[in-house]
Formats: structure tokens, C-alpha cells, sequence
């Protein structure tokens, strides 16, 4: 994920400098890695949503990154023939936003709906991460279509963990909690309406770049979702990243699993030790760090055991990377 992705909910914090040293990321600096980890941007979430009293926070968020958002998905949604071209668009590429997130479309008779499903266990972020793709989609359908947001519904599949004037204030529609999906349901008249901002030359050029982007992001779906499945569990509990349980997750067998990831050169270990080679790094830019508290959180049970397999990765010890690298 972009690195900026990282900045601007850092924004959300009380302290964003502060929160953004502990990834080695600063508000503005060019040596800064153009990129970060699913699982940064996961801790990033939990850190800023733990110190935010108001439970809405993300929901204003969404609408101010909806206003301010650059890049070809926004160019494809703002330039789209009409609102269900542009939703279409949102649902395919959400991922280029959210790599965690898959989307998909669906119309029975006078309804249509936006399905967003996880690429990985949420957990306590769920209503983080899920709720501000609806209510983005929300708002482009207002602003295009000038509708009436009570004739839509939200269904969430997980329980309700705010006030339900929360919600009600928040989605301007009903919402539903403990259901089957996690689904935005619209009347299907409205995908019919047309973008008076619709311009064919944009539309199509903002779509050739989606798709470029997202076949960059995805190299196979079950890599994608084994990776980020890892970077999700990775933080929170290193030392249970096993592949049954990854497998489980997924919905998968092991042994489907294993012969997927082998038809696409990689196996299970190598994505889980790809992961662990991001976090040693990025916590090795972190001076108030051990090398015993970086090998316990990626997962060793050790520094020898953790120096032992940086050198196999680096060529080097965990030590003289940081003095010869980082400091």
C-alpha cells in the first residue's frame, strides 16, 4: 500500500508524528519508503482507533478522503458514464485502495448490491475497514445521483459494537448487523442514472490504469490472500502463523493450499518468511528496539535463532545491518 495511505490516517491521531516515528515513516520526507505493509496500515488503524473517543472518527474520514482522493480509481468513478458504471468500477478495483478487501456486484430484479468481502481476519478492525468503503460509495452515489439515502441498506456480518445512533447517523439508511454478508443494497433504478461529469476519453484511460494497477497488486488471488492473511496475524501473534490455520481462513484445504501456491512458484513458508523479512527490517529502524524484542515479534523464539535467519537473508547480522544501514 502507498506509504501516503499511511500519512493521512496518521491525520486522525492526536499525535501523528509521533504515532508515524514508531513505523519509521515521517509526515514528509523523501527517503521514506514509497510503500507499506498491510499489516502497518493494520496497526496504524488499531493505534488511531484506540485513541479516538468519537466511535465515527473513520466514518468523517471516509468523507474527506472521498473529497480529496487522487489516483485513477477516483478519476473512474468521477468520470464514469453513469452511477452503476461507476460503482461496478469501485467494486473491481477496490483493492487497489484496500488490497485486504475484494469486491463483487450483483442485480436481482428491482435491487442491486456491493458486496465487500475479507481477505484475511479483521478482527477488531472489521468495522474500521469495512465501513468506510460503504460509506465512500455512499457518498459518490448521492453526489452523482442526488437520491434519497433511506431507500438503501447496509448488512454487516458482524454484530453491532456501536450505538445504533451511530449508525443511523452515519449511513443515512438502515443497518443490519449479524448478516450472512457484508452488503450495500440499493434500488437498481438508480445505476441507471447518468454522471453529468462523464467524459469518455478519462473513463477509459482511468480504467486501463486500474487495471494495470491491480494486476501489480494481485500476481494470483491466492498469493494476494495468503500474504495478506500473514501480514494480519503476523503483529498480532507470530508465533501461531501456521499454514492450517492460514488454509482455514482462506477456506481452503492444506492441501489445496500448498499445491496453489506451488503452481505459482511459492509455498507457504516463503510467504510467511517474506513478511518476516519486512517487519525485521522496518523494526529495525526502531533504535528504542532490542534485538531480542525484534526477534520475539517476528516470530522467533530468540535473537540467536532470529540472527541466524537474517543472515541466511540478508547475508548479514541483524546488528551490522542496522549500523551499516539504518543508523
Amino acid at each position: 500500500m502507498p506509504a501516503t495511505y499511511l500519512r493521512l490516517l496518521a491525520r486522525e491521531h492526536p499525535r501523528p508524528q509521533q504515532i508515524l516515528t514508531r513505523f519509521g515513516v515521517f509526515e514528509s520526507a523523501p527517503s521514506d519508503p514509497d510503500t507499506i505493509s498491510v499489516a502497518e496500515f493494520f496497526a496504524l488503524v488499531r493505534a488511531v482507533d484506540s485513541s479516538r473517543p468519537d466511535r465515527g472518527w473513520h466514518l468523517d474520514m471516509a468523507r474527506r478522503t472521498a473529497d480529496h482522493f487522487h489516483g485513477p480509481l477516483t478519476f473512474a468513478l468521477m468520470s464514469a458514464p453513469t452511477i452503476g458504471d461507476g460503482v461496478r468500477a469501485f467494486a473491481r478495483y477496490v483493492r487497489i485502495r484496500g488490497p485486504y478487501l475484494r469486491g463483487a456486484t450483483q442485480q436481482t430484479g428491482f435491487k442491486f448490491k456491493i458486496e465487500f468481502a475479507e481477505l484475511g481476519d479483521f478482527d477488531d478492525l472489521r468495522p474500521v475497514l469495512l465501513e468506510i468503503p460503504f460509506r465512500i460509495l455512499q457518498d459518490y452515489v448521492s453526489m452523482i445521483g442526488d437520491v434519497n439515502l433511506e431507500a438503501a441498506s447496509l448488512s454487516l456480518k458482524y454484530p453491532s459494537t456501536r450505538k445504533r445512533r451511530y449508525y443511523r447517523q452515519g449511513f443515512d439508511c438502515p443497518v443490519l448487523f449479524e448478516q450472512s454478508a457484508n452488503v450495500l443494497t440499493m434500488p437498481a433504478a438508480w445505476m441507471a442514472i447518468p454522471n453529468p461529469q462523464y467524459d469518455e476519453t478519462t473513463w477509459l484511460n482511468a480504467r486501463a490504469q486500474c487495471e494495470v494497477a491491480l494486476s501489480d497488486l494481485t500476481p494470483t488471488d491466492t498469493v494476494t490472500r495468503t500474504r495478506v492473511y500473514v501480514d494480519a496475524v503476523l503483529p498480532r501473534d507470530p508465533r501461531k502463523l501456521c499454514i492450517d490455520d492460514a488454509a482455514r481462513n482462506l477456506g481452503l484445504s492444506v492441501r489445496t493450499l500448498i499445491r496453489r501456491l506451488r503452481k505459482d512458484g511459492t509455498s507457504f513458508q516463503a510467504v510467511r518468511d517474506k513478511a518476516r523479512q519486512d517487519l525485521a527490517l522496518r523494526l529495525l529502524r526502531k533504535p528504542n528496539l532490542t534485538v531480542e524484542e525484534i526477534a520475539l515479534a517476528v516470530g522467533f523464539s530468540g535473537a540467536a535463532n532470529f540472527s541466524r535467519a537474517f543472515k541466511r537473508w540478508f547475508g548479514s547480522s541483524p546488528v551490522r545491518y542496522r549500523r551499516e544501514h539504518i543508523s
